[in-house]
């Protein structure tokens, strides 16, 4: 911690013009950012030891609130904005924060809960105009005077972050200074991010992949762009354009959605990028192969990494790298394991100074507890290939099995998005009326006529006989997870 806050204050001092975040069209250097940060400390205080749990829209209020507890050696809890009351009251029940920070809107959507609970409302999101953090108290009586002044104990536990359950009950990953410190490395290392590069983030704060941007790009003194997303495609375009973008971080449905709506502008505009990051998902070859027509001399680099161990492999993809369903090889000081029987696919298993110290128990005695973890079991299945590299089949739960034969939903709906006009698949089992099972598929198609037909050919030239889906339907979409990475999936029991 000590060395990422002299980072900031050396940045600060050799470049403090440098850009250092940027939140739509409002700009901070690194000189801005080190005066912000003391802003905040002044305002809000010492929260040494703090439990916080925020619930805010992205802006430099998210950033910095982060940034700042993360020096401070205070607990920061993101949720997501979307997020139903429901959900907050378990999360509140299991960290028991000592402060919720919201907004005035998003306090009033959930007062039922959040009356009960000390809160801070930020009043300002706009860190430009105005020279400190504009806040009010809300919640129960039991509210801190400003400044804080802190007494407790720092935690070894400085990110509680919760998974979005899409593969069972949501589970608080605990991560120190050194996981985070760690995984943020390793991104600057295999990126070779450096001050010259500037990337227009597309994933929110609130989630690990695009949290550990901010740490990655401090530590490279490289410059951080976000508050443009794939539900605006036309704004992610134009701050390509206009800002100078060398990097582009994203999920593969987002890369999609852009190619799809690109036009000749954008077009023009994607020969602009150096470097795309991806993550949450493999990308397809139908997604490589039009991302390179655009621009042979992008460099893509895949990423494959849990919340419990972010960052922990890497693939880097050029225009004239072979096909392939590898996610590369280790970060630097990760180990990876394939759990098996000998030259069998198993389970992949991930060790290296990225993984989470635990998952969270309780909190008793206002104390974060949690089960130590020196090893985390992905319940992901692969392989290591003839190069060494790993590749990825899917997730065991997922995997289906008829009539003796394993296949994984993604081989199935890889062969659909080659098809031209499909636009997203999802594959799954299904019961037919005789109670026997079959593959079902779901096609988002760009004609809502288009002919089922060819793609049943199709299939069939790809696939064998009891994986060719059954039936065919096309839908307007398909349900995914919040960030649009991965498609929400029911567990599938051979």
């Amino acid at each position: 911690m000590e060395d990422f806050k002299r980072r900031i204050e050396q940045l600060a001092e050799v470049e403090p013009h440098r850009l250092a975040l940027q939140f739509r069209d409002h700009r901070l250097t690194y000189s801005q950012l080190l005066d912000s940060l003391r802003r905040i400390e002044t305002r809000l205080g010492r929260i040494r030891g703090m439990r916080l749990l925020t619930i805010l829209p992205d802006g430099f209020i998210s950033y910095l609130l982060t940034v700042y507890c993360f020096l401070a050696k205070s607990t920061i809890i993101p949720l997501s904005i979307h997020s139903v009351t429901s959900h907050i009251q378990s999360i509140c029940l299991k960290i028991r924060p000592h402060l919720v920070i919201t907004t005035e809107i998003l306090y009033k959507k959930h007062q039922s809960l959040l009356e009960g609970y000390p809160c801070i409302i930020i009043k300002s999101q706009d860190f430009v105009s105005h020279d400190e953090v504009v806040i009010d108290f809300a919640g129960n009586s039991a509210l801190p005077s400003l400044p804080i002044t802190s007494t407790r104990e720092a935690e070894q536990i400085q990110l509680v972050l919760f998974t979005s359950g899409t593969t069972g009950t949501p589970k608080g990953v605990c991560l120190s200074q050194s996981n985070i410190l760690a995984a943020a490395w390793m991104m600057v290392d295999f990126l070779s991010l450096e001050v010259n590069r500037r990337s227009l983030v597309t994933v929110p704060l609130y989630d690990y992949y695009g949290l550990i941007q901010i740490f990655g790009h401090v530590l490279a003194g490289a410059s951080f762009v976000f508050g443009e997303n794939i539900a605006l495609p036309g704004g992610l375009f134009k701050r390509i354009a206009n800002d100078q973008i060398t990097d582009l971080v994203l999920v593969p449905y987002t890369l999609r959605q852009m190619l799809q709506i690109i036009g000749d502008q954008g077009q023009h505009i994607m020969q602009k990028l150096e470097v795309i990051t991806s993550s949450s998902d493999v990308l397809s070859d139908d997604i490589l192969g039009r991302t390179f027509e655009l621009n042979p001399r992008l460099r893509i680099f895949n990423i494959y990494g849990l919340t419990e161990a972010g960052r922990a492999c890497y693939r880097e993809i050029t225009a004239t790298t072979p096909s392939s369903k590898s996610i590369g090889r280790p970060s630097r000081g990760v180990e990876v394991q394939i759990d098996g029987n000998r030259d069998e696919p198993g389970e992949i298993v991930l060790r290296g100074p990225n993984v989470m110290e635990g998952y969270l128990q309780e909190v008793p005695s206002d104390r974060i507890a949690f089960l130590p973890c020196k090893e985390v079991r992905t319940g992901d299945l692969g392989y290591f290939d003839e190069n060494g590299e790993i590749v990825l089949l899917g997730r065991s739960d997922h995997m289906m099995n008829l009539m003796g034969v394993k296949i994984h939903p993604n081989e199935i709906e890889s062969i659909a998005l080659g098809i031209s006009g499909v636009q997203e698949a999802f594959a799954y089992v299904s019961v037919n009326l005789q109670g026997a099972p079959s593959v079902s598929l779901d096609v988002v198609l760009s004609d809502k006529r288009g002919d089922t037909n060819t793609i049943f050919t199709h299939m069939r030239n790809g696939l064998p006989r009891m994986f060719v889906p059954a039936t065919i339907n096309v839908v307007s979409q398909i349900r995914r997870t919040e960030l649009g990475g991965k498609i929400l999936r029911k567990r599938v029991h051979p």
